[in-house]
């Protein structure tokens, strides 16, 4: 009986023998099509005597997919509940499944699934993985809205909480919430109203402005719908992607073809562009109401005689009392044209006129850290961290650039108390393709000690787990009322320490399956 795998089940005084025949009839239908069904155990009255066959287990989880090892067949998992990661070896006996039951390759299976999976725990061998069963996908997409102070997501019309132990993927890379832009277009999984994961499918890069001075204070439009003010010093996100970029300014124009790849800087060269006599067009404004204010970059303009702009692209804002205030961009390139507003009646639950954002005066936003890299609020430079800027309540992106490292940007929300905020940020990561030389940071200041932090606090481990064999016991188990017997048991280093319990455990017991001595495997930990 050595070296092969039987599973004896005792029925009382009568025993039930699997042949390695049988086991090998399985190896060979099993992932090919369907779920294979488990060995079939009496649960009153059995008993596990002999070695896992390869599509034994004795264990099961519902968790989240964190890592892909392929090197080392590995898979590290995020229990939903406890927050602890955990990690299983896979072979050519593993079993994949879509939530149908319908075989794939592990290739099809990303990181950021959530799945369930069944195991051996002694030895940590995964049996079967399959897409889970519980769970809903909402696929990529740019209509969803986060709210980082109440810990919610809109996506659509719906709202839904953000798990404590939620994970936020870039490719496979683990990322923060906060790392998350606006243009980013993302794909999310849940479980009813709770969300555990979300994938940036499309994400951003940066668009750095050279040569510029002749189109400061004009605009710059980027594709069909990022429009920015030209400063003399600029870094803005953009959603990865080839674009046509049109930047204008007293009637100069130009236009050009840019490509964004995903946390790489593009730069836009203007400095072949020479001054020229401005161009102007006439432009016939049809505003209705009739008595609507109408102002075109800050000026206002008399909308009953026509109005001559030069070409590019031009602010314009409408309102009126008792209306809503619009706020759009519009190009002039041609001698004349036409322009047609209509505003609708306020319902009351908006301001009659745009104020804009609230302005706290005497209070700032103060960034201490990373030191020395450069810091920009919505595309536009502040300064050399650390450094401070006027508060400003609402949605702001902080965009962190240093030569030699990969730019980082960070969406935050600034709230109306009068007092200050301040923030640290972690520090950049050194881009490999590029050479760091500090003396060439635009000599905005002296040079900053970069060398420390490299892997800052509060990292964790590239696998999540430890080398301890106990990890997989974490200490207690679970009972049949979704209780633990152990609540102060130590829940080993792959958990965050800021991790609570929260609802039961969504673990599927084996009943019918599993005997009663070995129903607490349900509780992995």
């Amino acid at each position: 009986m050595a070296g092969k795998h039987r599973t004896i089940i005792s029925y009382g005084k009568r025993s039930l023998r699997f042949l390695p025949v049988l086991a090998a009839a399985f190896l060979l239908a099993g992932c090919a099509g369907s779920d294979p069904l488990p060995s079939v155990i009496d649960p009153e009255d059995s008993e596990l005597i002999e070695d896992y066959g390869p599509l034994d287990y004795d264990s099961e989880d519902a968790p989240l997919l964190i890592d892909k090892n392929v090197v080392e067949k590995t898979l590290t998992f995020l229990n939903l509940d406890l927050g602890k990661e955990y990690t299983l070896n896979y072979d050519g006996t593993s079993c994949f499944y879509d939530k149908y039951g319908t075989g794939l390759s592990l290739d099809q299976v990303s990181v950021g699934n959530l799945v369930d999976v069944r195991f051996v725990k002694d030895s940590k061998h995964l049996t079967s993985l399959s897409l889970s069963k519980r769970g809903w996908k909402a696929d990529t997409t740019d209509k969803y809205l986060i709210n980082a102070s109440k810990q919610e997501i809109t996506i659509g019309e719906d709202v839904y909480r953000i798990s404590s132990n939620a994970r936020f993927f870039s490719g496979t890379e683990q990322i923060h919430l906060q790392d998350i832009n606006s243009l980013d277009q993302l794909s999310f999984q849940g479980v009813d109203n709770m969300i555990y994961a979300a994938t940036v499918e499309r994400g951003h890069g940066y668009l750095r402005l050279s040569g510029q001075q002749y189109f400061v204070g004009g605009w710059l439009q980027v594709g069909l719908k990022l429009v920015q003010q030209v400063t003399e010093d600029m870094l803005i996100p953009v959603a990865e992607g080839a674009y046509e970029v049109v930047i204008s300014n007293n009637g100069m124009v130009a236009d050009r073809k840019i490509s964004v790849s995903r946390n790489a800087e593009t730069t836009l060269d203007l400095s072949d562009v020479q001054p020229e006599a401005p161009k102007v067009g006439q432009v016939i404004f049809t505003v209705t109401p009739e008595e609507a204010e109408v102002y075109v970059d800050g000026k206002q303009m008399d909308a009953t005689r026509p109005v001559d702009l030069t070409y590019g692209i031009h602010q314009l804002i409408c309102r009126a009392a008792g209306y809503k205030s619009v706020t759009r961009y519009i190009s002039v390139g041609q001698a004349s044209a036409g322009i047609s507003v209509e505003l609708e009646v306020s319902d009351g639950t908006d301001d009659e006129e745009d104020t804009g954002d609230i302005i706290a005066t005497y209070y700032q936003v103060h960034v201490d850290a990373p030191e020395g890299a450069e810091l920009y609020l919505d595309g536009s430079y502040v300064g050399i961290v650390p450094c401070s800027f006027k508060k400003v309540s609402g949605t702001h992106v902080l965009t962190l650039s240093r030569k030699g490292y990969i730019t980082r940007s960070y969406t935050v929300t600034l709230d109306t108390e009068e007092k200050d905020a301040s923030y640290s940020f972690e520090d950049l990561e050194k881009d490999g393709d590029v050479s760091g030389n500090d003396d060439d940071d635009k000599d905005k200041d002296k040079d900053k000690d970069d060398s420390d932090g490299e892997d800052g606090d509060g990292t964790t481990d590239d696998s999540g787990e430890t080398d301890d064999d106990d990890d997989l016991e974490g200490g207690g188990t679970v009972d049949d009322d979704g209780t633990s017997d152990d609540p102060d048991d130590d829940l080993g280093s792959g958990i965050q320490e800021s991790v609570k319990m929260t609802g039961n455990p969504r673990f599927f017991g084996l009943v019918g399956y599993i005997t009663p001595k070995y129903r607490d495997f349900r509780a992995f930990f």
